[in-house]
């Protein structure tokens, strides 16, 4: 999981970045390594997304498809049409956002299966968590690119959407409160994104620090900083300058704290 001694790994991905990469590299150009690019690719794409390596992550989700289908592996298959659809919507351009949210019904078609949904298991949270939270993403990305009006009844429904498929993914339902948490804060920060689009900036302000709380809740130093980041720029939006420059300075330190009694009970 991606608050779990995270800067350590990601550490770890860095120093031994070229010879995963070329490894894996050379494996799919030979026949019979399926398998262990499959294993090495979930153990490694979320933190190499994070590091930087979105080019290395989007070629081996591009060969994971295309050998997944020739393995019948509908999992595998899915999870690398997410991950690709995850980095076409950093891309920004109407093409990449619509190529996204194709992969995104092929894959959510999948997801949404019975058979599916069993197979999912607890230690792929961070493919569980992209669940809910890709298609809004790519819906906000893609209606700011079009410059086309998404209204707060139709963007609640996304969410709704979304939240509803992850609760019916039973490794969601039996994960523990925070993990639960780390999978719906997402939801949230897309409607915080939502309302700041739309310049509903004091209901965003709200947003964004329940979101605060709740990731130093949970220990999630990143997204904490990310919701940090929002409440100043909303703050200097109002013109509150100061207060806006005090949250930055919260923003970049290096060790943000944390409720330690909360934390505790929510680990357990």
């Amino acid at each position: 999981m991606d608050f779990d001694h995270f800067d350590l790994r990601m550490r770890c991905f860095e120093i031994n970045e070229n010879v995963i990469i070329s490894t894996l590299e050379q494996a799919m150009q030979e026949d019979g390594y399926y398998s262990q690019i499959k294993v090495i690719y979930q153990n490694v794409q979320n933190v190499a997304y994070h590091c930087g390596a979105t080019q290395f992550v989007d070629r081996v989700s591009r060969w994971l498809r295309q050998q997944s289908k020739e393995h019948n592996d509908r999992q595998m298959y899915a999870e690398a049409s997410m991950a690709q659809a995850w980095i076409l919507t950093n891309q920004g351009t109407r093409e990449s956002l619509l190529q996204a949210r194709e992969l995104f019904a092929e894959s959510s078609g999948i997801i949404q299966e019975p058979d599916f949904r069993d197979s999912i298991i607890p230690d792929r949270m961070p493919v569980l968590a992209m669940i809910p939270e890709l298609n809004p993403r790519l819906e906000l990305r893609l209606s700011k690119q079009e410059a086309r009006l998404i209204t707060r009844d139709e963007f609640r429904q996304l969410i709704d959407e979304s939240r509803s498929v992850l609760e019916s993914i039973p490794a969601f339902q039996s994960a523990s409160p925070r993990l639960q948490r780390r999978c719906t804060i997402p939801l949230a920060y897309q409607y915080g994104l939502y309302l700041h689009q739309t310049r509903f900036y004091e209901e965003a302000l709200a947003v964004f620090r329940e979101i605060r709380w709740e990731t130093n809740l949970i220990g999630w130093i990143r997204v904490e900083q990310a919701a940090i980041s929002w409440i100043a720029t909303l703050l200097r939006e109002q013109g509150k300058e100061e207060e806006s420059r005090e949250m930055i300075e919260k923003a970049e330190a290096p060790f943000l704290p944390k409720r330690q009694v909360w934390y505790q009970v929510l680990r357990s």
